[in-house]
């Protein structure tokens, strides 16, 4: 059973939110987080998910501004 109950109407407004290419990664990734914990997945998969969407967003924006330095962790630099 999810941990969470969500009504069909917030369902269907969280996969509007979750599928907008123009909002802000994180409420996008906030919306995801929500129907994933709606549609009973576990934590730890929830957590893999949004730790990969957010490395993925950071590679992306380091291709854009080559002179940066993005760090992740102690040893991951992009």
């Amino acid at each position: 059973m999810p941990l969470l109950a969500l009504s069909e109407g917030e369902a269907q407004q969280l996969r509007s939110i979750a599928s907008f290419r123009s909002l802000p990664h994180s409420i996008v990734q906030r919306a995801q987080i929500l129907l994933a914990c709606g549609a009973g997945e576990s934590n730890i998969s929830i957590a893999n998910d949004a730790a990969e969407s957010t490395l993925v967003t950071a590679v992306a924006f380091c291709t854009m501004c080559p002179s940066w330095t993005v760090v992740i962790g102690p040893d991951i630099h992009l």
